[in-house]
């Protein structure tokens, strides 16, 4: 069977409108409500007032961590989701704010993980994040503030490189094991 050249236009014109609804129908996970009690914010403050000799620095509504997501890694709204749904059942999900950034594909993520982040909370970005995302994740810490709270801080899909290597999935399972202590952890992560 031949197709003409008009045919082909038509075949061409449809190729095209079908792409163009594919791509203006992914929805970014940002536009999507929050998850089930999450706090989402378009701008995250750092807080003057309130601090703790436990949190030296508070967030919005008083919150002492901060996740924040790259829209643009796969199934980042999946990946939120879980981790939504894991903090939750931990009952910790009332001391994070979350916010989303970014928005371009990459090969890989960055996770960079504040040092003083809870080992639940940061465990369960990972475990979320390996069950949910296929990008490799290359993992860092954060043991610095700069007065700008990045030592209670999470980041998924950072857009600043480390240069460290691919976390294995060996690697990732023993940094999300139970009865791991914080200490171990952060160890794991030089």
């Amino acid at each position: 069977m031949r197709i003409g050249s008009i045919g082909r236009l038509s075949l061409l014109a449809l190729s095209v409108a079908i792409l163009i609804t594919i791509s203006c129908s992914r929805e970014s996970p940002k536009e999507s409500p929050p998850a089930d009690g999450a706090l989402v914010v378009e701008l995250v403050h750092l807080k003057d007032s309130d601090p703790t000799p436990e949190w030296p620095q508070v967030f919005n509504e008083g919150r002492p961590f901060v996740i924040s997501v790259n829209e643009g890694i796969p199934n980042a709204r999946a990946f939120f989701d879980a981790l939504v749904g894991s903090l939750k059942s931990q009952d910790v999900l009332d001391d994070v704010v979350f916010s989303w950034f970014g928005g371009d594909d990459m090969e890989f993520a960055e996770v960079i993980i504040g040092s003083k982040v809870e080992l639940g909370i940061a465990q369960s970005v990972l475990r979320s994040y390996g069950q949910h995302v296929t990008k490799p994740m290359i993992i860092s810490v954060a043991t610095e503030d700069e007065k700008l709270g990045k030592t209670q801080s999470i980041y998924v899909g950072g857009l600043v490189a480390s240069g460290r290597r691919v976390v294995s999935p060996p690697k990732l399972r023993e940094l999300t094991a139970p009865g791991l202590t914080h200490e171990e952890f952060l160890r794991l992560l030089d």
